[in-house]
């Protein structure tokens, strides 16, 4: 087989690939949602074990956007437990 022929039937190959990969493709985007809460209530419990302000603020943040959630409106117990063994004043 000459190099004009191998290289031929590598194109077509490729060619054959990319067609055949381009009509499984999705055409319609999903429609992505939030997890249902279907249950009464939930409790979440966080729990701060370190002095590091980005620590504090994160978990801080995570709490108020957990009771923000309109899926969870009324329906969420938020406990957190503070370990103060590293803070140096108390």
């Amino acid at each position: 087989m000459t190099n004009f022929k191998k290289l031929s039937l590598i194109y077509f190959l490729l060619l054959t690939i990319a067609a055949a990969s381009a009509s499984f493709a999705q055409t319609t985007q999903p429609i992505l949602s939030g997890a249902k809460a279907t249950l009464k209530n939930y409790k979440a419990l966080y729990v701060l074990n370190n002095g590091d302000d980005k620590k504090i603020n994160s978990t801080l943040r995570n709490i108020k956007n957990a009771l923000s959630d309109p899926r969870l409106k009324g329906k969420l117990e938020v406990e957190l437990i503070v370990f103060w063994r590293w803070c140096k004043s108390l």
